[in-house]
């Protein structure tokens, strides 16, 4: 029975790190340090956890798995998960995640709920109690983190404006806004309990210790700014405390204070969030048929241009309808988990193209939901709007009986993360805490029954048991040192990529070599060797010694072999073809034949993304070197009709009519540059004198 207690206590202890270290950790070495980190950690930790509940099963020769009101909605959507894995535009990338965060695939979504099952078979309350202790703990490091941040404690590391949206350890305002949300309502609850118990010592202390919390919580969700995070606190922390004071009078004087010192500090700290929330009914706006409008003129009177920014809620609205698109093209399972970056490409809104934003790579929807529908379809949606409406419906069943005042909390944090997920997207944390804040609230609020599966009676008297463990121990071992190298491969994919960006080739080269070599699999290593190979190529080819010649003949070969396998791991990202065209567009500088690749690259590139002008005004460029001016005014005309505003597709298309004669075409676009685009570009301007002169 020794080895059973050291099991529980593996167990235990590995679900304290996970509360505690997964809000905490970030590695700067990482390609994306926030969310790759936390999600490796949780992988690794799942790993143990399972390796250990399958030994202690093993020694006692029975699986005990606790039920929960959630099995059914949980198992039917893992099935679905799965169905979306199986049928998906990319079954990689829906297994393991959009690459950099890993979040949202099949093997994370697996990873939470086994998690979940668990904790929620070993723990008892008191663990589970400890264990929300812990995550409080955590909360109060990545708060008062932030709070640090606001006063300019490493702005100097980060190029955002840190201290006026601070992220924490989260890496993003609007992801640790949802988290702070999320467990904002324990401490209050604890505090409210507290004064329940007047008569115990301690009391004051510990008042105080729950005030301490929400209070740093609270600073630090106004400054993260995050409109969503504050927007869903404001709405469940006022029917917090409508509940507190219902179930109890006497908090109408705790409640009441509560409630003047929480909008107190945000009136006086949040009034950048207050002027954005005031703005919330913009978000309606995707359920409307209005027109995104072009922006207005890119220049100020005095002749320097203006930046124009986009509101986010238009930005959104958009987005919103390509991912609607999308739901109707896969209507039942959806193009694949995590493929959003994929399919949103080939429904992309033409409004698109009229937002500041309108060549970003967009690989989630901004809407948890429509982010379901667009990658696992009606069914995924379905299944995931049981598992909340199982949670919420059981906890109103329980309102009516003597239901404390911590489930209750862990109610309106799991509220908070729909809210903010409405607007955004779930991270590791939040995607943890949806499974959890349940799991935290069945465990301290009611005993369930147990599914006991016995494999044998007593384990003395059989050999093999005891001895299997050695064989759980080395797949331990085996699936610890395979998520050892797939981050190992990250840090070496980060330092390629850098110096790929800062032109240290050779060293880029390297890093990513082994980058391929410890995780062959990842598409985007090899495009981003057969970039670095292509470019290292050009450099020898022009150092003009038979060394260098050899050199890079054999950099070509690996640069053509590279991209050529980053489209047979990912024929569908839109980015790959986009890099395929550029390898082959350097390479022609050695074997100009190979222009003709480029080219057909990114006509491929145009039908994956049959709205993005920025594919038809390159392939106009490459046109337009050969001197094949009928087919470069073709794309740039294709360009401008996509997106009017697009000022250097029109001056280019300009140009090329002025080149083959066309000068009242030519005339007629330049005064539309300068009435509606740019009213004081100098070229425009030197061009249309140009053909007044003529």
């Amino acid at each position: 029975m020794n080895l059973e207690k050291g099991f529980n206590n593996i167990i235990k202890y590995s679900f304290y790190f996970l509360f505690f270290l997964t809000p905490l950790v970030f590695c700067p070495s990482n390609y994306e340090l926030f969310e790759y980190p936390k999600m490796m950690l949780v992988y690794a930790l799942i790993t143990v956890i399972m390796s250990t509940w399958l030994g202690k099963t093993i020694i006692r020769g029975k699986l005990e798995i606790r039920r929960t009101p959630l099995d059914i909605p949980l198992m039917l959507y893992l099935v679905s998960s799965v169905l979306s894995t199986i049928f998906s535009l990319d079954r990689y990338t829906s297994l393991w995640g959009y690459y950099s965060r890993s979040h949202g695939g099949l093997i994370s979504t697996i990873s939470y709920i086994l998690l979940y099952y668990a904790f929620v078979s070993n723990m008892d309350k008191k663990r589970a109690f400890k264990t929300i202790q812990i995550l409080l703990v955590s909360a109060f490091l990545v708060a008062f983190y932030g709070i640090l941040e606001h006063f300019g404690i490493d702005t100097q590391y980060w190029v955002q404006d840190v201290r006026n949206r601070v992220f924490s350890t989260l890496g993003q305002p609007n992801w640790l806004g949802a988290f702070l949300t999320a467990v904002i309502f324990i401490p209050l609850a604890l505090l409210f309990e507290q004064l329940q118990k007047p008569e115990q010592k301690r009391v004051q202390f510990k008042i105080a210790l729950y005030f301490l919390l929400y209070a740093s919580y609270f600073l630090c969700l106004v400054f993260t700014n995050s409109k969503s995070a504050v927007l869903a606190f404001l709405i469940t922390f006022v029917f917090f405390i409508i509940f507190a004071i219902f179930r109890e009078r006497r908090f109408f004087k705790t409640g009441a204070i509560l409630l003047f010192f929480t909008f107190l500090v945000y009136l006086l700290l949040g009034n950048k969030t207050y002027s954005y929330i005031k703005k919330s009914a913009m978000w309606l706006q995707i359920f409307t048929n209005k027109n995104v409008t072009a922006p207005p003129s890119l220049s100020k009177p005095d002749g320097t241009s203006k930046p124009f920014i986009s509101e986010s809620s238009e930005i959104r609205k958009v987005v919103w309808q390509g991912a609607l698109e999308i739901w109707r093209h896969y209507p039942w399972l959806g193009s694949g988990l995590e493929t959003f970056g994929y399919a949103y490409y080939n429904f992309r809104p033409q409004q698109h193209n009229l937002l500041s934003e309108w060549d970003f790579l967009y690989n989630k929807a901004h809407n948890e939901f429509l982010n379901i529908l667009a990658c696992q379809g009606l069914v995924g949606l379905i299944t995931y709007l049981l598992i909340i409406i199982t949670f919420v419906s059981w906890s109103a069943e329980n309102l009516k009986a003597k239901f404390s005042l911590l489930p209750f909390a862990f109610l309106c944090g799991f509220l908070s993360i729909l809210i903010t997920n409405f607007f955004g997207f779930s991270v590791v944390i939040t995607g943890l805490l949806f499974f959890f804040l349940p799991g935290f609230s069945f465990i301290l609020t009611k005993e369930f029954k147990t599914l006991k599966i016995k494999f044998y009676e007593g384990s003395k008297s059989y050999v093999w048991p005891k001895t299997s463990l050695g064989g759980i121990l080395l797949v331990l071992i085996v699936l610890l040192f395979n998520l050892y190298q797939r981050f190992q491969s990250d840090i070496s994919f980060a330092k390629g990529e850098q110096f790929y960006k800062t032109n240290q080739l050779l060293a880029g080269l390297t890093s990513l070599q082994k980058a391929v070599q410890l995780n062959p699999k990842e598409a985007l290593y090899h495009a981003y060797l057969s970039k670095t190979a292509a470019k290292l190529a050009v450099v020898y080819h022009e150092a003009e010694s038979t060394e260098s010649a050899k050199l890079s003949q054999q950099l070509s070969q690996l640069a053509l072999l590279e991209i050529e396998e980053t489209l047979v791991l990912n024929p569908v990202h839109l980015n790959f073809y986009k890099n395929r065209a550029e390898v082959y567009l350097l390479l022609s500088y050695l074997k100009p034949t190979l222009k003709s690749e480029a080219i057909s690259s990114l006509i491929r590139a145009s039908e994956l993304a049959p709205t993005d002008p920025k594919i038809l005004y390159n392939l106009g460029l490459l046109y337009e070197q050969d001197e094949n001016y009928a087919q470069t005014a073709s794309y740039y005309g294709k360009a401008v009709k996509l997106r009017p505003n697009y000022l250097e597709a029109q001056l280019r298309l300009a140009q090329v009519l002025l080149n083959t004669e066309q000068k009242d075409k030519a005339k007629e676009i330049l005064e539309y540059v300068l009435e509606k685009i740019d009213p004081v570009n100098k070229e425009a301007k030197k061009m249309l004198e140009e053909v007044k002169n003529k």
